[in-house]
């Protein structure tokens, strides 16, 4: 009898002895599990959160380049306004002082000088057309008298503010001192200048 009772507490050790071994083994396997499980939640979070960050910068950035291509918009705008504004003021300016000059005692000695500088640039020649604005036929005696012995046939001419234009059939040729179309020069140079100086601003401002 207590043979058999040994040979049971035998059997029941070594099942016990087993069941632990198993149940430590699953232990193990489901510890392992769990580490792989947390290390593969904790990389996907990883990249998740990388990823909603990479996503964040990049709308900053579009919503910040916005914001610049607006600003540059509006810079640009307000320069553009400025500067029609200035060259308003600046020709308005030009005007003033044309017709102060033209209105002046040296106005009449200025044509004069602007048909003989006229005559000079053709050289020998018999006759010239000289245009003048209605406002200066007065002084067609003292131009007739300047460009003497060449002869002039004055004209109406299309301009306003004021100088002449001399035309010569004989060699084709013709001379523009007409003050208007000084103006028109001055024009262009003043917006290509302009021009110029808001690109390097706004170069400047990049």
């Amino acid at each position: 009898m207590p043979e058999m009772q040994l040979k049971l507490q035998h059997f029941t050790n070594t099942v016990l002895d087993s069941a632990a071994q198993e149940l430590e083994r699953a232990k193990k396997a489901m510890e392992e599990k769990r580490q792989a499980a947390l290390k593969e939640a904790r990389h996907q979070a990883r990249e998740q959160a990388n990823a909603y960050l990479r996503q964040q910068v990049t709308e900053i950035q579009r919503e910040r380049g916005q914001q610049v291509s607006r600003h540059l918009l509006d810079a640009k705008r307000q320069i553009f306004l400025r500067r029609a504004q200035i060259a308003g003021e600046v020709f308005e300016a030009v005007d003033e002082r044309i017709g102060r000059f033209t209105a002046s005692p040296q106005y009449f000695p200025h044509l004069e000088k602007l048909l003989r500088q006229a005559l000079d640039s053709f050289g020998p020649v018999e006759s010239v057309k000289v245009y003048l604005r209605p406002a200066d036929q007065a002084a067609r005696e003292a131009l007739v008298r300047a460009a003497a012995p060449v002869q002039l046939e004055i004209l109406p001419g299309s301009f306003t503010l004021g100088g002449l234009i001399v035309e010569c059939p004989q060699l084709g040729r013709r001379a523009d001192a007409s003050f208007d179309t000084a103006r028109a020069d001055l024009s262009g140079h003043f917006a290509e200048l302009f021009g110029l100086s808001l690109a390097d601003d706004l170069a400047q401002s990049n």
